[in-house]
């Protein structure tokens, strides 16, 4: 699973507080809901009574309010709140002045009524939704002689709306600027808390591109285990490819003796004692190479390296006035041994075979099928070429192009062996000079930039 931890954690942070703040907001919504509807019948209900008490018979038989209701509302058309009073036929024989908003329309009780029972209910009328509290009473008009009423008080329910969708609106507001302060909160705390990981992967790249030897020690307790079982790590493979090339070095130096006085017996073949020789020194070469590449080695310069070549080789083919030429920069990420071998393997190839002119050409270009960068090394002369010879074939252990030319047919296998190690590839073939072409292609170091 990829990714960053801080970003798995705010991930998982940010789930959990949009399901928290979810259900807040939910059972927030649902309580305000709750005590608002209450508000709302207490205040119809309260406008009831005194709709009630401020009524008076009539000699006509029917009651009205006799007094000024002290809610102005009533008396504002479209207000929203409208009361009226029906007799026991269903009849309304008292309205209020906002009712007539309702267009004659106005929600009324049914003529069942129950007396004495306060009956709330919520109708849906001419495009408005209301809420409406319907109270039957028996009045008493004269001595023995009652008449049932029926008292209704409704409220247009578009405030109480737009009520619910301003406080919603403020809460999911309120939490959502809380989600985002918490997360930003958390993302520092995360960042603070982490820093001693990203040294640690800062310095940990550092020595992989050569530039610091160890790990630092000012780490917290809980990595402070694995700062020094990397350094410990680190020192071990050091000290144990130093005591490899000691070792071969060593072999390589006890076996000379040995060989020379098998040179000089009589009746030893000399070719096989050569032979031998040969076999000893590229072993060697192999297994040093396999030890070549190791943590903390800088990157080296290849110009550098092969500029320092040309230099020798050119005492060594003075005679020829040859032209050897470097093109173009790169980095190498491995040995520097390693590197100076098998550059000079392929200078003094080319320049063995070249009748006049040698290009070392070097670059770093992207390689799209492995997604990343990689060294390029391209070696031309203007020699005669492969001849009938497959290139491929000439680049194992004692092949040789011509057999009038001196050497032991080293050169191109070491260069293979060297390429194989640093998981490489290489290849041959024509230039445009008609000679012989050597392309390496080699991982760059991290860190390499392609132009």
């Amino acid at each position: 699973m990829r990714g960053s931890l801080s970003g798995r954690l705010l991930g998982g942070l940010l789930l959990l507080l949009l399901l928290f703040f979810s259900l807040t907001v939910a059972a927030l919504d649902a309580l305000f809901h709750r005590l608002s509807e209450q508000a709302l019948h207490d205040r119809l209900e309260g406008q009831l009574v005194a709709l009630i008490a401020a009524s008076d018979p009539d000699e006509t038989g029917n009651v009205h309010p006799t007094a000024p209701l002290a809610e102005p509302r009533f008396e504002t058309p479209g207000s929203g709140l409208y009361g009226l009073i029906q007799n026991d036929a269903g009849a309304i024989v008292w309205r209020t002045r906002s009712a007539v908003a309702a267009g004659g329309e106005a929600p009324h009780a049914a003529t069942t009524e129950p007396t004495g029972v306060r009956r709330f209910e919520h109708v849906a009328l001419n495009g408005a939704e209301w809420e409406i509290v319907h109270l039957t009473v028996a009045w008493e008009l004269a001595a023995n002689s009652h008449r049932r009423f029926t008292f209704t008080v409704a409220e247009n329910l578009q405030a109480y709306r737009a009520q619910l969708r301003s406080f919603r609106a403020q809460l999911l507001g309120w939490f959502g600027v809380l989600t985002l302060l918490l997360l930003i909160a958390v993302s520092v705390l995360l960042r603070r808390t982490l820093q001693p990981l990203r040294r640690l992967e800062g310095e940990i790249g550092a020595i992989e591109r050569g530039q610091r030897a160890r790990l630092s020690a000012a780490y917290p307790r809980e990595l402070t285990g694995v700062s020094k079982n990397l350094n410990a790590l680190l020192d071990s493979e050091r000290n144990r490819a130093e005591r490899y090339r000691q070792t071969l070095g060593n072999l390589a130096h006890e076996l000379k003796t040995p060989l020379a006085i098998l040179r000089t017996q009589a009746g030893v073949d000399a070719g096989l004692v050569e032979r031998m020789d040969q076999i000893v020194a590229h072993q060697l070469r192999r297994a040093r190479i396999s030890a070549g590449s190791t943590l903390g080695q800088a990157p080296l310069d290849l110009r550098a390296a092969a500029q320092e070549l040309i230099a020798a080789l050119g005492k060594v083919y003075a005679e020829r006035a040859l032209t050897i030429e470097v093109e173009g920069a790169a980095m190498f990420g491995g040995d520097r041994g390693d590197a100076l071998e098998l550059l000079g393997n392929l200078l003094d190839n080319a320049c063995k075979w070249a009748r006049s002119r040698v290009v070392l050409h070097l670059a770093t270009a992207h390689n799209a099928a492995l997604g990343k960068p990689e060294t390029c090394v391209r070696m031309d002369d203007d020699g005669p070429g492969w001849g009938s010879a497959d290139p491929q074939a000439l680049f194992e252990r004692g092949a040789r192009a011509d057999e009038s030319r001196p050497g032991h047919g080293l050169g191109l296998s070491i260069v293979r062996d060297l390429v194989e190690a640093y998981d490489g590839s290489m290849s041959a073939g024509r230039n445009e000079w008609g000679g012989a072409r050597i392309e390496l292609r080699l991982p760059a170091p991290r860190g390499a930039e392609v132009p």
